[in-house]
């Protein structure tokens, strides 16, 4: 079986029996392309699919591209899952069975907002556009969606009265998120209502100008556009959000196994990156306590005891 033939029938497998996300078939697509032009011609499955092959792209991908750790474990991993498909369907050897490549997990914590910037991002809608992108700031900012979940919701996805979202996330795993703040409550119900009338219940809940699904890619434009009228020095993406999201229920003292459950991890270890970035909420409770106070204070008087610097 030529390696083209079979990676249609992996994509077809990831996409219709797995139920994966466009997101995540496009991604596999894309590095099973690579890995296709670095074999320069369309061979045999079995001769793709060695160790040998393997191993040299691992090598063209470190040392001649200099790719980042992320992106060299995601290739392996996407073709670790197309071997172990072509081993189960076709009878083709893994060559992963014998050969476990490691590669060091780049550890990046994940890229918060403060909440000073969600408000500069709120209040400098302009144009009608550009409040309608504020209100999916606060949405994905209250909710910590992902950018391809949130433009997948459909109207009768909305409790009536807003307070309630069912999401599919990544797996094809449902999921609620809940929104608590009355003002956003109100304006998801009004949305709801409004597109509910004009198109019906399986109608998408965000449209563009156009009247179409609105696009991940053409939030991230919009997102970009709104951070620049907000006077802010870094890009805003969607992504950034949902840490955002994460990042201020852990500052509130919300338990991250509910964390975990409202953006849709499958393990708490994923979650758990989030209680790296909750600085201002360790200032804030050693600011409180603040201890030494009560360590430079005569016990019998109660005066203060002057520090020796």
């Amino acid at each position: 079986m030529k390696f083209s033939k079979l990676v249609l029938e992996f994509e077809f497998h990831c996409e219709v029996e797995r139920g994966l996300s466009a997101h995540t078939v496009d991604a596999y697509r894309n590095d099973l392309r690579q890995y296709q032009l670095f074999l320069a011609k369309d061979t045999s499955t079995s001769i793709a699919l060695n160790a040998e092959h393997l191993k040299a792209f691992l090598n063209d991908m470190k040392n001649r591209k200099g790719l980042s750790a992320g992106t060299i474990r995601r290739r392996l991993a996407c073709l670790k899952g197309m071997a172990s498909f072509a081993s189960d369907q076709h009878a083709i050897p893994n060559p992963f069975n014998e050969w476990r490549p490691r590669i060091k997990r780049a550890r990046r914590l994940p890229r918060a907002l403060p909440r000073m910037d969600v408000a500069r991002l709120v209040s400098h809608g302009a144009s009608l556009l550009d409040q309608e992108t504020a209100f999916v700031v606060l949405i994905l900012s209250a909710t910590g969606l992902r950018i391809s979940e949130l433009c997948a919701i459909q109207v009768c996805d909305v409790s009536d009265d807003g307070s309630a979202v069912r999401v599919t996330g990544k797996g094809a795993r449902d999921r609620f998120v809940y929104i608590a703040h009355p003002a956003l409550l109100l304006g998801l119900a009004k949305l709801r209502r409004n597109r509910l009338i004009a198109s019906g219940t399986t109608a998408p809940l965000f449209i563009n100008t156009k009247g179409t699904p609105l696009r991940p890619q053409t939030v991230r434009r919009r997102l970009h556009r709104l951070g620049q009228l907000a006077g802010l020095e870094r890009r805003v993406t969607p992504h950034m959000l949902r840490h955002t999201a994460a990042t201020l229920l852990l500052e509130e003292g919300a338990d991250i196994r509910f964390v975990q459950r409202l953006l849709g991890h499958s393990t708490i270890a994923t979650t758990e990156i989030y209680t790296h970035v909750t600085d201002e909420a360790l200032r804030s409770v050693v600011r409180q306590a603040d201890t030494i106070s009560s360590i430079l204070r005569d016990p019998s008087t109660g005066v203060a005891i002057s520090l020796p610097v």
